[in-house]
């Protein structure tokens, strides 16, 4: 992944596009409106993974769910009527 990069305004060496201060002169690029509204979105970006892993946790809490409900309602049933069934399972579990 390649960083976007452009000139300095001021001494014309090669900055981040969302730099706030130049890495090479030390001049504010920015107005303090545009570094807070910079700041707002890179704060923004980093609370993501928070919200992937707490999705991740509640998809695995009722993958969990449907197993356990399959297995301890559902699989008495299929083995009652079906004995081919019943013993693959009883071979595989």
């Amino acid at each position: 992944m390649s960083i976007a990069m452009e000139p300095c305004p001021y001494c014309e060496k090669q900055k981040k596009v969302d730099a706030m201060r130049c890495a090479h002169c030390g001049r504010i690029l920015k107005t303090t409106e545009e570094q807070i509204t910079s700041l707002r979105r890179f704060r923004a970006r980093e609370r993501k993974p928070e919200n992937s892993l707490l999705r991740f946790i509640i998809v695995l809490a009722i993958a969990g769910g449907i197993i356990y409900y399959f297995r301890e309602n559902l699989l008495p049933l299929i083995q009652k009527n079906s004995p081919v069934l019943k013993e693959l399972i009883e071979i595989y579990m």
